[in-house]
């Protein structure tokens, strides 16, 4: 048993080495394309939120202003709507 796992180890470590080359090769095109479409986010289990400040000409008695975010990474914008974010 000891000897499959560092045969496995062995495997493992050569096709890292084989295909270190490819990974080099991904442009940084590639990259920002994954980013922009939310891949990253969805990768690392969420975004990175930053308010965004709400401008309107409105007043609103009550102070209850919309808020709004949007994520550093992808660019996705929500709005708090009455209990939750869309």
């Amino acid at each position: 048993m000891k000897t499959l796992g560092i045969v496995a180890a062995l495997l493992a470590v050569g096709s890292m080495l084989l295909f270190a080359d490819e990974v080099a090769k991904i442009s940084d095109d590639v990259i920002r394309d994954l980013v922009r479409r939310g891949e990253v986010c969805r990768v690392i289990g969420g975004h990175v939120w930053e308010g965004t400040p709400h401008v309107t000409l409105e007043y609103r008695p009550d102070g209850n202003y919309p808020q709004h975010r949007t994520c550093r990474l992808c660019g996705k914008t929500e709005t708090l709507e009455p209990g939750r974010w869309k």
